[in-house]
């Protein structure tokens, strides 16, 4: 039983090492669905970074504290995947991973995700914009050889 609070403490401890090294750009509570309706005037939209498979991301501000963010836009269909996620019910499959990825110990290498928003035909997921940035794909380019 000791052995088990000391290791809770330890975890407790690093996780807060770490969040001091590395703080996180997003919100200190974890995202929740918003059925409200998306504020538009909350989020600046800009530029569009990528798109493909029934998504597209832009590049965007939160107005309030100008949190940069990357907007992504996900288009539901009959198709689209949902798990069961506590005190949320069935959510979108790829916000249920952001939310399980997050719920971890805070890392800097994965991207926060900072709201989403439940709309009629697509959901919108606010998460955060790291600066430098780059896609799985043009790494892999860069960075592996043959």
């Amino acid at each position: 039983m000791a052995n088990s609070i000391e290791t809770q403490q330890g975890l407790a401890q690093r996780k807060r090492r770490q969040e001091e090294a590395h703080p996180s750009t997003s919100h200190d509570s974890p995202a929740k669905r918003s059925r409200k309706g998306y504020p538009k005037k909350a989020y600046k939209k800009g530029h569009l970074l990528g798109e493909g498979s029934f998504r597209s991301v832009y590049a965007g501000t939160r107005r309030f504290d100008r949190l940069p963010v990357a907007i992504k836009y996900a288009t539901k269909d009959e198709d689209t995947m949902e798990l069961k996620v506590d005190g949320q019910g069935l959510v979108p499959l790829e916000v249920a991973l952001m939310k399980r990825v997050n719920a971890a110990l805070a890392c800097p290498n994965i991207i926060q995700l900072v709201k989403w928003f439940d709309c009629p035909t697509q959901d919108i997921m606010k998460l955060e914009q790291q600066d430098p940035c780059q896609d799985l794909s043009t790494f892999c380019a860069e960075n592996v050889t043959s």
